[in-house]
């Protein structure tokens, strides 16, 4: 019984013994020795990198890990580690006690390492060094390697050109002159000023022009507007003074002019209000025809 108990206690270290720890605000510091890149024998862009790391309590040695595989075990004195690699690498210290217990990691980010870029002609490999790429962290790698691009020998050329171009230039759209529809001044009968209705009305020269644009109705011609209003809407309009037959322009102009009339809205005033006006429509000036450019003579 005895011996079972000595060989318990010699197996299993003592029960509240602390695991290593380190120092605190501990940090892995990375440098990179050169800041240049170089080339191992594939062509591959590499770099020496240190780790610098402070003493952690109760370690007997320390584990270093590469993107999490062991690369060394150094021992408690120790409080750097070198190495050349390629890529962009994530490093971790990690202490150990006598007993074997593990503290925590001390962990570094990836590191930005350089990529080589050889220019030459006929494969020659004269390095040009382009600047570091920036590594993107999260578990995401970039392979770096060399890029050989083979230049010649730089050329040599002269040479000229004349010409003449004969042509026109595209012709511009014709224009047509906008309408010039005038209101005549309202007949008034009933509750509404003839001066309100006036300017109720000459709001509304725009959108009946619109009418007329719309249509492309040339003129020239007039419409006679008939209204009775009463709490300020129309209950009642007409829109007369079309020829007969009437064209099919001043048709639409008539069907457009009377869905304008309904929505005129007046003031609310007692009583029914009839009011009529004339819309006179001159006839339009013939559309002007762009100047025409002569060619240009030949040589």
């Amino acid at each position: 019984m005895r011996a079972l108990l000595f060989l318990f206690c010699l197996t299993i270290p003592a029960w509240g013994q602390a695991a290593p720890r380190w120092p605190a605000k501990a940090a892995l510091t990375v440098e990179r020795t050169p800041p240049e890149a170089q080339a191992d024998a594939k062509g591959k862009a590499t770099s020496q990198v240190t780790l610098r790391w402070p003493a952690a309590a109760e370690a007997v040695g320390y584990r270093v890990l590469r993107n999490g595989r062991r690369v060394a075990r150094l021992a408690a004195t120790a409080r750097t580690y070198t190495e050349t690699v390629a890529g962009r690498p994530g490093y971790q210290v990690i202490p150990e006690d006598a007993a074997g217990a593990r503290g925590p990691a001390l962990k570094s980010k990836p590191q930005r390492l350089a990529t080589l870029m050889s220019l030459g002609a006929g494969g020659d490999n004269t390095g040009a060094m382009l600047g570091s790429l920036a590594p993107m962290e999260g578990g995401l790698g970039l392979t770096s390697g060399g890029l050989k691009v083979g230049l010649g020998p730089p050329g040599a050329g002269q040479g000229s050109h004349e010409g003449i171009g004969i042509g026109e230039l595209p012709k511009r759209r014709r224009r047509t002159p906008p309408t010039r529809a005038t209101l005549d001044a309202p007949t008034v009968t009933g509750g509404l000023s003839a001066d309100v209705v006036r300017r109720v009305l000459r709001r509304q020269l725009n959108a009946m022009r619109y009418c007329i644009e719309r249509a492309g109705w040339q003129g020239p011609g007039e419409f006679t507007l008939s209204l009775v209003v009463q709490h300020g809407k129309p209950i009642a309009s007409q829109v007369g003074g079309l020829p007969e037959p009437a064209p099919p322009g001043a048709a639409r102009v008539g069907q457009c002019l009377a869905g304008r009339l309904k929505r005129i809205r007046f003031p609310d005033v007692e009583g029914a209000t009839q009011i009529s006006s004339r819309l006179i429509v001159p006839a339009r000036p013939a559309p002007k025809a762009p100047a025409q450019q002569a060619p240009a003579a030949a040589p």
